[in-house]
């Protein structure tokens, strides 16, 4: 795997992994406006899989990577 796609694959983990540590607590800050928890589970999950898009189909980093 050449540099860029490494970096980017990192980039994608670090953007994953920081999502899903932030997520609660941004949901807590919002706290009147917020999404019921099934809704803000799926928005988390859907912002998820669009990582894992970019990651896979854009960069074409091959699964086995992962």
């Amino acid at each position: 795997m050449d540099r860029m796609k490494f970096l980017a694959f990192l980039g994608s983990i670090a953007a994953l992994a920081v999502l899903e540590w932030a997520s609660p607590s941004l949901y807590h800050l919002l706290r009147a406006g917020a999404p019921p928890p099934l809704a803000w589970t799926a928005m988390v999950r859907g912002m998820d899989i669009l990582l894992f898009l970019i990651l896979f189909r854009v960069l074409a980093v091959p699964i086995s990577a992962a």
